[in-house]
């Protein structure tokens, strides 16, 4: 049995109440919600899906049941989601109400090439112009002569649009995957959904329309295999957009947070939800001094402990510091290089997944010295034909119970999330004990395919990088 599969035990009784009776966290929650939207859900309304099939079938069946709105924030939908168009189509086709919004990445979204998704969704654009709306955001990272110099693909490493929900009238899906085919088979992630939350869901459908107005509108061409990219904002040009979209950032979050119905939306709520928005570009910085402020309200107790995972495992320097410094235990899941989902690319992608075994060995360095080994627990997920892209973090008041606390959404939690990407993360706390179990499952699930490693893992021929690679991620370190 992995040693991460824990099991109740009767002792931790004591712990059953540990978000109330926590003092410290209670204060360092209510100092949360000064800043944050707070957002009351019911815990029997909330399923925790373990697989990319349930992801798929739970994103199929929410478009079949929509009948006045559909709106989808993921980096990219795959060209070939033949299964996933034809059903948004057939929704769009039946219900002459509905009205389908997806946000998406521009420099993904527009790879040249066939396998381009604004190829793949001109046939709906051209059948349901008043109905069918795509809003492609550019990070305004990559500018002036970088831009022009800068190969396609390539220009994704200077940021995206990263934040992943999809929401079907009141119900929404918040995941960390995107629209594609391996994230629907074989490429672990995490997926929660919330049904019957129309707050939570007019706070998403805001963050999408506030981006859309400051992002490019796809259309079709007069060509017949070609599309057009409009921008949307008419008063406020792509060169100059930057401070009029951080105020309306932080003007949302101030309305939303001050908004009492957010805090009184059901009669049953046991579960809070605080979400975060992280956009470095725009300067808006909510992730960064959320979780620096709940990490450092949790981890003096060594009775604590935190789970933490990323297929991308970069873990951002604020973050590191707070392992370092901290006295609980922390269990630490990063993606084996054949978990990465650059394994096996052809050019410099196909060092990705070397890049990160050295960020990760960086990682232990520091924990070492540091004299946190016996307090800090590494390993790697990996699944004979899978990939990994679950990313997060859950807080358990003893090694025997389960989380009341989890992080999760679009964040890698590395350098890349807090200063390239655009992302929509949340905290979620909880009372419930059935929800605290299922999370509890969530993390046995996910750690059940991982290995410990160590300097011996590191030290093996295959994942020893050669000096080109160490090169390579020398210079690129900041978009991992």
């Amino acid at each position: 049995m992995p040693q991460h599969c824990i099991r109740r035990s009767p002792f931790s009784l004591h712990s059953l109440h540990f978000v109330r009776r926590n003092a410290t966290l209670s204060n360092v929650l209510t100092k949360i919600r000064l800043t944050q939207p707070s957002i009351k859900a019911d815990s029997r309304q909330i399923e925790v899906l373990n697989n990319p099939q349930q992801f798929y079938t739970s994103l199929l069946d929410g478009i079949k049941r929509a009948r006045e709105r559909i709106f989808l924030s993921s980096l990219y939908v795959g060209h070939d989601e033949h299964e996933l168009l034809h059903t948004l189509k057939n929704a769009l086709h039946t219900k002459p109400n509905l009205q389908v919004h997806l946000q998406l990445d521009y420099f993904r979204s527009t790879r040249p090439g066939p396998d381009s998704t604004a190829l793949a969704l001109l046939p709906l654009l051209k059948s349901y112009p008043d109905r069918f709306h795509v809003h492609l955001y550019r990070s305004p990272t990559l500018k002036g002569l970088m831009a022009k110099v800068v190969p396609r693909r390539f220009d994704e490493g200077w940021g995206t649009w990263h934040a992943k929900f999809y929401c079907f009238d009141d119900d929404v899906i918040l995941s960390g995957a995107n629209l594609n085919r391996s994230y629907f088979v074989d490429r672990q992630d995490r997926y929660l959904v919330f049904s019957n939350n129309k707050r939570l869901i007019d706070y998403c459908f805001g963050i999408l329309k506030t981006f859309a107005r400051y992002s490019y509108r796809l259309g079709p061409s007069h060509k017949a295999e070609d599309y057009t990219l409009e921008w949307t904002n008419p008063e406020t040009p792509y060169s100059s957009y930057i401070p009029r979209i951080s105020q309306e950032i932080k003007e949302y979050q101030e309305i939303h947070r001050a908004d009492p119905l957010n805090t009184t939306g059901h009669t049953s709520s046991d579960v809070e939800l605080l979400p975060m928005i992280q956009s470095g570009p725009l300067d808006i910085r909510e992730e960064e001094s959320t979780l620096m402020s709940l990490l450092s309200s949790v981890n003096s107790s060594p009775e604590t402990v935190i789970d933490l995972t990323s297929g991308y495992f970069a873990l951002y320097l604020p973050y590191q510091m707070q392992v370092f410094a901290s006295q609980c235990q922390w269990r630490i899941l990063a993606a084996s290089p054949r978990a990465n989902g650059f394994y096996g690319s052809k050019g410099v992608s196909g060092r990705i997944p070397d890049g990160y075994t050295i960020l990760e060995k960086a990682f232990w360095e520091k924990v070492k010295r540091a004299g946190k080994e016996a307090q800090v627990g590494m390993r790697e997920w990996e699944r004979e034909g899978w990939t990994y892209h679950a990313k997060g973090i859950w807080i358990r008041p003893s090694p025997y119970s389960d989380p009341a606390i989890t992080v999760f959404g679009s964040t890698n939690l590395n350098s890349r999330s807090a200063n390239l990407d655009t992302e929509l993360s949340f905290i979620l706390r909880t009372e419930s004990e059935q929800l605290r179990t299922r999370l509890g499952e969530e993390t046995r699930h996910i750690w059940m395919h991982s290995n410990v490693v160590g300097e011996s893992t590191w030290a093996q021929p295959e994942r020893v990088p050669s000096l080109t690679t160490r090169i390579i991620a020398a210079m690129v370190m900041k978009m991992l």
